[in-house]
């Protein structure tokens, strides 16, 4: 995956992942099951905000999730971001390592890159 470019006033920005492992889309539809994502600066230790996914596609049956950043880009300042997908099945925390994008899996050792711009130019 290259790194996701995201602009400060965006106040919409909705992200989907398929999440998956050396077998293929992970099942997220179980009702119990959870999906966050945690955004932080790059290199801190402290998260910035977490969100909460959303299952798309058959429920979540087929690995897809959706996160909407709301308003939570305007507070973030120009600068380099990491994100990182969890998933809470059953109470049992799993931290994503495999991101399918547009059909394409990447390993990450757990996090990912995220790029936010001031503006588009």
């Amino acid at each position: 995956m290259d790194k996701l470019v995201l602009y400060q006033d965006d106040h919409k920005p909705s992200l989907w992942f398929q999440i998956c492992d050396e077998d293929g889309y992970i099942d997220l539809s179980a009702s119990t099951t959870l999906i966050y994502m945690k955004v932080r600066v790059k290199g801190s230790a402290t998260t910035s905000f977490t969100l909460t996914g959303t299952k798309v596609k058959a429920g979540g049956a087929t690995g897809w999730v959706q996160f909407d950043w709301g308003t939570n880009l305007v507070a973030l300042t120009e600068g380099s971001y990491e994100g990182e997908i969890y998933v809470s099945f059953d109470s049992s925390i799993q931290t994503v390592g495999r991101y399918c994008w547009n059909g394409d899996s990447s390993n990450y050792a757990n996090t990912f890159p995220i790029k936010v711009k001031e503006d588009f130019a």
